[in-house]
């Protein structure tokens, strides 16, 4: 079963970021070793946008604004420069602002991707 879960990371140097990991769970799976796992090869973040605190609110920018040559996904291959990767809460108006983007993309790539199948990657086992 695939879980959306929208992070903020901040990172050394005063960088904020905001986005979605989107990992594939089974039931008993423990997230932090879901989230070591990915972030071993490096920590993908999708819809990402920059964010800045003015008077206690986030304000975000997105990465991929208008003509820019960015998309909005981004990894992180050094998770030394993280310093805190917090997890934001399903019922903010931030993460429903942004799933509500996100739905508009996805409703308009599927009617351009009917004959796509999905794959669910095989389970790691832990050694």
């Amino acid at each position: 079963m695939m879980n959306r879960l929208w992070v903020r990371v901040d990172m050394v140097g005063g960088e904020c970021y905001i986005g979605s990991l989107d990992y594939y769970y089974e039931e008993g799976d423990d997230l932090m070793m879901v989230l070591e796992d990915q972030a071993y090869l490096g920590l993908k973040i999708d819809n990402v946008h920059k964010c800045k605190e003015v008077e206690g609110k986030l304000l975000l920018e997105p990465i991929d604004a208008g003509s820019s040559i960015y998309k909005s996904s981004m990894i992180i291959m050094n998770t030394d420069n993280i310093i805190t990767i917090k997890f934001l809460k399903e019922d903010s108006s931030i993460v429903k602002e942004l799933e509500g983007k996100i739905t508009k993309k996805e409703k308009r790539s599927v009617k351009a991707s009917k004959n796509i199948l999905q794959f669910k990657p095989v389970k790691r086992e832990n050694v």
